[in-house]
């Protein structure tokens, strides 16, 4: 938050230690797997020498380990891929239940530990990443989905995640909607009338519910 309260960035991503190492294994970038996170800040104003100056003074401040900076838009880009690496190289890992929540900036790092205790309790690899500049973050569930009983324990920890996220005073959807996958949990987020209302508008356009059927209302 302290990043964002002082510039304008125009890209702040965060990586977990889980989505670190899936990428690290993926692309031996070099990447220190024993951080908790890495943050990839990115700013293009004319200012910008002062601006990463200035967020690498905050980070440190802030208890980071290792905190690097470039000008150099190659060397630059690098970072950017670790970030844009991270879906792919944990569907390497096995079969990913990939969805977005959001919660206040500060509530971050809450969010972050409460994926990583939905992990060990139901024993399955969560990563999340996602834009630190906005609270919109991706937890990714990556489990055999072949595996009755890992696909159950999937599903329950996608459940704690939800109920986590709303504890927070998060959303259950940051940029992809409700659809199927997060239906059943969106009256505990807006309220069951709220629910009737959205009802109320759809029916009024569509009477006949030919319009995508079955899919959010």
């Amino acid at each position: 938050m302290a990043l964002q309260a002082r510039h304008n960035l125009s890209r702040l991503e965060v990586m977990d230690q889980a989505t670190v190492r899936a990428v690290e294994d993926f692309t031996h970038m070099e990447l220190d797997t024993s951080a908790a996170a890495m943050l990839i800040a990115q700013a293009d104003t004319v200012d910008r020498e002062a601006v990463l100056d200035e967020a690498a003074r905050i980070c440190r401040a802030h208890g980071a380990d290792m905190v690097e900076t470039t000008l150099d838009e190659a060397e630059g880009e690098l970072f950017m891929q670790a970030r844009s690496a991270a879906l792919p190289a944990l569907e390497k890992k096995g079969h990913c239940l990939l969805d977005d929540v959001a919660v206040p900036i500060p509530r971050i790092p809450d969010l972050l530990a409460l994926c990583a205790a939905a992990a060990k309790r139901r024993g399955v690899t969560i990563a999340t990443f996602g834009h630190a500049g906005d609270g919109n973050l991706h937890p990714t569930i990556v489990y055999d989905a072949l595996d009755s009983a890992a696909t159950q324990a999937a599903e329950q920890a996608f459940g704690d995640i939800i109920t986590g996220t709303l504890k927070l005073g998060g959303s259950i959807t940051g940029e992809h909607g409700i659809g199927m996958l997060k239906r059943p949990y969106l009256a505990a987020m807006t309220g069951a009338k709220e629910v009737e209302l959205m009802h109320g508008i759809k029916n009024a356009f569509d009477p006949l519910g030919i319009l995508n059927p079955g899919k959010g209302y």
